[in-house]
């Protein structure tokens, strides 16, 4: 559980700085590592329109990307997608089968 919560706090400071600086289109790698415990790799990415956060293990990838206005949230388990997208004004939650 130790474990667990360290990464969890890493992995917070990484997006942080996702968030302070914005990502897009054409995303540029800023910074990777992988976590020694769990063997996820963490990526930052940066571009002109945002920044995201990637984690992403041998099962699962978590991808949060920060714009001007929008934070989309997107869930890729194998052939399972589960993107929750929020602005300023609302909530969207959809998967690529409309499920």
């Amino acid at each position: 559980m130790q474990n667990v919560r360290r990464f969890g706090f890493a992995t917070l400071m990484v997006a942080g700085v996702a968030w302070a600086s914005p990502v897009g289109a054409q995303d540029r790698l800023i910074q990777q590592a992988r976590d020694p415990v769990t063997g996820a790799m963490v990526r930052v990415y940066k571009s002109a329109e945002g920044g995201s956060v990637e984690v992403q293990s041998a099962t699962l990838k978590v991808r949060k990307q920060v714009m001007p206005g929008k934070v989309v949230t997107t869930l890729t388990d194998g052939r399972d997608e589960l993107v929750i997208a929020l602005d300023q004004r609302t909530v969207t939650v959809s998967t690529p089968r409309g499920r």
